[in-house]
């Protein structure tokens, strides 16, 4: 769905490092689609120079611009009307941020008819459901061709393999003689993968880049 944008909201997830793939097809939005790119990350961010806008709200504020951007947008679902916001002032100054930026990225969203909404560890980090819930209702009300959203989970094969019991110590003690590992874009924990693959006899991995375990593969497959 990225691939069909035309305006990506990115939140919280240095694409770029975290997921190559994700990122290169928001790069790839942008050059067939003119998509539009709104960042808010307060963090260092690859995308951040290559956005129409980047937001760095500081720490605190980031649920309250939030907050603040899905009461300027116009609830398309409903006629286009801006909700009545009150908080406004008070949240720029906990955001750090100007009324203009601001005003800004909600005209962006405004605008867009094909939103997609990208979040990822500096969402997700927060354990806080309910800054999940206002970036969703945030994407709802600028979406009138319904709510799109992927949320990038951190290493979330390997993890998944982990907690599956695909990837532990039993793997080590039985001595697979085949073991085949999809990637594609994931981050993994390279010391682990590597400690337990090289047990097998024959170790196949497919993968978007390089990393220790493509390193230590007897073949390595492409993923895209």
């Amino acid at each position: 769905s990225i691939l069909q944008a035309d305006c990506v909201l990115l939140a919280g997830a240095n694409v770029l490092k975290s997921h190559p793939v994700a990122g290169c097809y928001i790069l790839r939005a942008k050059a067939r689609n003119r998509a539009q790119l709104l960042v808010i990350d307060p963090r260092q961010n690859d995308l951040g120079a290559r956005s129409d806008l980047w937001l760095r709200p500081t720490e605190t504020g980031l649920g309250a611009l939030i907050k603040a951007l899905a009461g300027l947008v116009p609830n398309k679902a409903k006629g286009g009307h801006r909700r009545k916001v009150t908080s406004v002032p008070q949240a720029l100054e906990a955001i750090g941020l100007d009324a203009v930026s601001l005003e800004q990225a909600a005209n962006m969203l405004s605008s867009a008819q094909n939103l997609v909404v990208v979040y990822g560890d500096g969402i997700l980090g927060k354990k806080d459901p309910g800054l999940v819930a206002d970036l969703l209702e945030l994407g709802r009300v600028a979406s009138p061709a319904g709510l799109k959203v992927v949320s990038l989970k951190p290493r979330g094969n390997s993890r998944g393999a982990w907690e599956m019991g695909i990837a532990s110590d039993g793997l080590a003690k039985a001595k697979p003689r085949l073991v085949y590992i999809l990637l594609s874009d994931d981050e993994v924990g390279a010391e682990d993968w590597v400690r337990q693959a090289e047990q097998a006899e024959f170790l196949v991995v497919q993968a978007s880049y390089t990393s220790p375990l493509t390193e230590a593969a007897d073949v390595v497959l492409p993923s895209r």
